[in-house]
């Protein structure tokens, strides 16, 4: 059940009307028979690992409610690696000994969400661990928790402390809830197949064959790919967070403008904020707190360690460690190198400086961008090695889906610049009726018209 189709907005509406119209007492059940049917209608028979990884997970948060000791921690966390490593990263350990670039990689498929339920149970353990608490969460609750189906696919990320108490809020029909929620999902839909679809098929075009191309039509396709993948995964929060409203509960924020951003650290606190979030949490601050001693050195190692996880939680391939490292190795040097860079914006005017460090870390995300998007180490390898500024043969593919894609862009940049951090549904309720009807109807025709569902996954959904 794709989540820019008709049919999951029929079946959104037909769960928010059973979850308002029922008895309170049964609304979580309602809840949870919607979840397991999505999960099937997406996933089928892997739906059992999700019934699995519930019940494994609930039941170890059981034994340390009768005796608080770590090993219940340490049983999470292995339970829940060895889940991850089951279908994620075993098939590419076997494959890494015949094969370098990754050909063998994927042959197991993995349950679509898996990466994103399991880091909420580990989550919801070393919470409990910190926190010495003995109560839990119902099963049901728990259940929820875990399979939320807005979220389950690709996020955000929950935390327990701020989803499970919403579960037990009486929900009653908020007009303005639900028309928050419906303008969110109407965003995302268009950053979906206004753009992120119609820049589909060039940058497939592109990456499955480096060999074929050169010079500038590389590089754009490195730029294309990277506002791509940004209007997708964000364009899938926007729906996610929507459809969460529309059912009286709050997701946390995922994307918060990152194309703003003045530096790689500040970018991963725009972009996919509920993980860079978690493992700042859960892996930076203990490995900070483990490394204290050693200075500026234990807080660069804690950072490398971090971003090394963080490139593995995308998956088994050595495309993906390369992204993750240069993430951590740019921020390690921001961390050493604040001082003196703080020295020379100061130099130049507010504005230009912004500009300035705002393309260059737009450049820095579209160049490691190339490892998360490549197959290979030899595809992202053939990539770097045909860049030039050869312009006697670019590629655009086609260029009405370009120009399509462009326009929809503008309009997305614009909205950004102008609602700055303001969420997107509170700046929209702020104008004047006749702009809010005239983005919903164009909004909508521009879907109808221009939208393209080269395909109705996501990308984040294989991660």
């Amino acid at each position: 059940m794709s989540l820019v189709s008709v049919v999951y907005l029929v079946f959104l509406a037909a769960v928010a009307l059973l979850n308002y119209i029922a008895p309170h007492k049964w609304r979580i059940y309602i809840l949870l028979l919607a979840c397991g049917v999505f999960y099937s209608l997406n996933q089928g028979m892997y739906l059992l690992i999700l019934i699995l990884s519930i019940s494994v997970n609930y039941g170890i948060c059981l034994l340390w409610s009768n005796r608080r000791a770590k090993v219940w921690m340490y049983l999470s966390l292995v339970f829940n690696i060895s889940l991850l490593g089951f279908f994620k990263y075993i098939p590419a350990i076997l494959g890494l000994g015949h094969s370098f670039d990754g050909t063998l990689l994927q042959r197991m498929v993995i349950p679509i969400g898996l990466s994103f339920f399991s880091f909420q149970a580990m989550g919801y353990m070393i919470d409990l661990y910190w926190s010495n608490k003995k109560e839990i969460a119902s099963f049901p609750d728990y259940a929820l928790f875990m399979s939320f189906f807005p979220q389950l696919l690709a996020g955000p990320i929950a935390r327990g402390k701020s989803f499970l108490p919403q579960i037990q809020q009486v929900k009653r029909f908020e007009y303005d809830n639900v028309v928050a929620g419906l303008r969110r999902i109407l965003w995302g839909i268009f950053k979906k197949v206004v753009i992120a679809g119609n820049l589909s098929p060039y940058t497939d075009a592109v990456f499955q064959n480096p060999q074929m191309h050169q010079g500038v039509t590389l590089a754009i396709a490195a730029f294309a790919y990277t506002i791509q993948i940004y209007m997708d995964f964000s364009g899938y929060s926007d729906i996610a967070i929507g459809s969460a409203k529309v059912l009286g509960f709050n997701l946390m924020e995922n994307f918060r403008i990152p194309l703003f951003a003045r530096s790689v650290t500040d970018f991963w606190r725009r972009w996919h904020i509920s993980l860079s979030s978690w493992v700042r949490d859960y892996v930076f601050v203990p490995l900070q707190y483990q490394t204290r001693r050693m200075g500026m050195t234990g807080t660069i190692l804690a950072t490398l360690v971090t971003f090394l996880i963080f490139g593995v939680w995308h998956g088994a391939n050595w495309t993906l460690v390369i992204f993750g490292l240069m993430q951590g190795v740019a921020i390690s040097w921001e961390t050493i190198s604040s001082r003196y860079r703080d020295k020379v914006w100061s130099f130049l005017p507010v504005w230009l400086g912004n500009a300035i460090a705002n393309i260059l870390v737009f450049v820095f995300i579209t160049v490691s961008a190339i490892f998360l998007r490549a197959a290979s180490l030899w595809e992202a390898v053939t990539m770097f090695s045909r860049f030039s500024l050869d312009c006697s043969a670019i590629y655009l593919g086609s260029k009405q889906l370009l120009i399509f894609a462009l326009l929809g862009m503008a309009v997305v940049l614009a909205v950004d610049i102008r609602k700055g951090e303001m969420l997107f549904s509170t700046y929209l309720e702020m104008q004047k009726p006749v702009i809010r009807w005239a983005f919903y109807i164009l909004s909508i025709l521009s879907i109808l018209l221009i939208g393209s569902i080269s395909s109705e996954n996501f990308i984040y959904f294989q991660f």
